[in-house]
């Protein structure tokens, strides 16, 4: 599958390899999402050493970015799935631009 090229732009591995095994899910079962999730990042643990290094944590509110099946419109939300999640990402310095290198969902924890 060819990804958005903004998709390598802002990430690279295991970040990258996450969002196309995401996005290749959602065509594969017909899902698509509406809306926008709000974040709230906080960049600590910053670092200009090698390559750089940052980490960012962040409370993802996902109440109005709703993932819908594209033939039936009904939604495709996991059962009991947290609409505020917190997520842990850790971003390097690649051509001369930060970009996420990993990120870790914790969704068993609101924030």
């Amino acid at each position: 599958m060819n990804e958005p090229p903004e998709l390598s732009y802002h990430s690279q591995d295991d970040a990258l390899v996450g969002l196309r095994e995401a996005a290749d899910l959602y065509v594969y079962n017909g899902i698509i999402t509406t809306g926008a999730p709000v974040i709230f990042p906080v960049v600590s643990d910053v670092s200009f050493e090698a390559s750089g290094s940052a980490t960012i944590r962040d409370c993802v509110d996902v109440t109005n970015w709703l993932p819908v099946y594209v033939a039936t419109g009904d939604s495709a939300l996991a059962p009991n799935q947290l609409m505020r999640v917190v997520s842990i990402s850790t971003a390097f310095i690649y051509a001369g631009r930060w970009v996420i290198g990993d990120t870790a969902v914790y969704r068993e924890t609101s924030c």
